[in-house]
Order: structure tokens, then sequence, then C-alpha cells
């Protein structure tokens, strides 16, 4: 049950909330509404060509541009590319030096390429910025244990689940 609510959190892997009005309040001026609706809702390489085309008009600024990216990073993270993703994730980063989905998202290729440190580095830099965003402290509660520190783990886990009771 938990694994289940875990890949459901994983998968969706929050947006900033500009970006969640996407549709209502961003404008590409070099974009389709198909472009822009391919970035948001494909999969695989048709949502990795479509927010690089989104990237490539030099429309898209702060937030509105650290979105496009993190979608790209999550598509390049569900094909393996762990590399592209921490790429895309740090350019989110850069666009927009507050969004925790970017730490977290960056985070979590970090660790699946065995960066642990880079990994507690990146959930403990989301949790500084948001001490309310939850899939932070589940990835750094993770990397904890990989790490053997579970104490420190049970710590991140009990934060996460009083955050989030619902995916618990």
């Amino acid at each position: 049950m938990m694994g289940s609510r875990l890949v459901r959190l994983f998968g969706d892997m929050r947006r900033s909330s500009v970006a969640a009005c996407l549709g209502l309040a961003l404008v590409c001026a070099g974009c389709t509404d198909r472009v822009t609706a391919e970035c948001e809702k494909s999969v695989g390489d048709a949502k990795i060509a479509a927010c690089t085309r989104m990237i490539e008009t030099g429309d898209w600024k702060g937030a509105d541009l650290a979105w496009t990216y993190i979608e790209r990073g999550k598509a390049k993270y569900f094909k393996g590319d762990f590399d592209g993703a921490i790429v895309d994730h740090s350019q989110a980063i850069e666009a927009d030096q507050k969004n925790v989905s970017a730490y977290t998202n960056r985070g979590h290729a970090k660790q699946r390429k065995g960066d642990l440190e880079g990994a507690i580095a990146d959930s403990s830099r989301a949790i500084e910025i948001d001490p309310a965003y939850a899939p932070s402290y589940i990835l750094r509660g993770l990397v904890k244990k990989d790490n053997d520190d579970f104490d420190g783990a049970l710590a991140d886990f009990d934060r996460f689940i009083m955050l989030d009771p619902q995916l618990a």
C-alpha cells in the first residue's frame, strides 16, 4: 500500500504554484497551445521534445522557465537519463532558486547515481526553503536509510507523515 502511494508521489513530483496555473497565466509567444500541452502532459521523448521547443523560444523566464526544465528533467529521469535530469533540474534552480521541486527532483537523480551526499544536500536545501514540502523529507529519509542513519531516517519519515498523512 505505501509503495503505491510513494510511486504516485514521485510520479507527480509537484510543480511550483505558478506552473500549476499553466494555460491560465503562462504565455509563450513562440509556443502553440499544443506544444505547451505536450510539455505538460506528454511522456518520454514527446515530452522532452515539446519542453525543449518551449525552452528554445527564449520566451520563458523565472518560475515559468524552471517549470519547463523540471518537466523535461522528470521525463529524462523516468527514461533513466539521470545525468540529463540533474542538468535540467540544475537549470531549473538557476531560473528559480527557491523551487523546492527542482532541488528534490535533482536529489532523486543524484540518489539514483549513487551521489548520496548530493541527494542529502539537495533535499536539505529544499527543506530550508520550504519546511512544509513533504517530498523532500521522504527523499532525505531514504538516503539516510541508505547511509545506515536509521534514527535520522525515521525522524524524516515521521515528519513526512505528519505533513502529508494521506500519502503515508
